[in-house]
């Protein structure tokens, strides 16, 4: 389990072969073998740890609703370690499990922020709402507009110099992971929602 709150970034060494080898930047806890970390929203295994450099092995699943397979070498990532008993919830409750893709379709730079619009597949539109939570490249965020499936997150400076985000670009594909409250929320009332349209129908 993660909360969405960056502590590191990280930079890409190279993926090839289904491996992909990362190098944390700046102090780092120790590393183990088994450890889960998110890279970029990611929750993915920790499989060999040489210094700060660390490797992961990447399936099938991880490469269908990830961009992790275009990763080239110099590419900046987040890094998030895994939350300890006891710690402050400080985000929001993030698992690691990217739900797919979205693209950026407007970076606005205002006085004391950036605004970030993004585009997702229509299938998530009931997981966003305004005031919600969701996390992009694994960063904990607020949603502040919604319009069918497209959102805004606003940006502070802080979170903008110490992720990833002041390297994207319009265009730029990024990880997303929908609130899972709303999803389980949604997912208990299905049902009802179901025999309600079949009595109204």
């Amino acid at each position: 389990m993660f909360t969405g709150l960056i502590t590191h970034t990280a930079v890409v060494d190279f993926y090839q072969n289904e491996q992909l080898a990362l190098t944390i930047e700046g102090e780092i806890p120790s590393i183990f073998v088994g450890q889960s970390i998110a890279v970029s929203g990611c929750c993915l295994t920790v499989t060999k740890v040489e210094e700060k450099t660390i490797f992961f092995d990447i399936n099938q699943e991880t490469k269908n609703v990830t961009n992790i397979a275009t990763w080239n070498k110099g590419m900046v990532v987040n890094i998030e370690f895994s939350a300890t008993f006891g710690q402050t919830m400080d985000g929001h409750y993030v698992s690691g499990h990217v739900d797919g893709l979205a693209t950026i379709d407007q970076i606005q730079s205002n006085e004391n922020s950036y605004d970030l619009s993004l585009t997702f597949d229509s299938s998530f539109q009931k997981y966003v709402v305004e005031k919600g939570s969701i996390a992009i490249d694994g960063i904990s965020l607020t949603i502040n507009v919604v319009s069918n499936n497209q959102c805004t997150v606003c940006i502070i400076p802080h979170t903008w110099r110490e992720t990833n985000l002041s390297k994207k670009q319009v265009g730029d594909k990024v990880h997303v992971e929908f609130d899972m409250m709303a999803k389980y929320f949604i997912k208990q009332l299905q049902p009802y929602m179901d025999k309600i349209q079949r009595i109204e129908s």
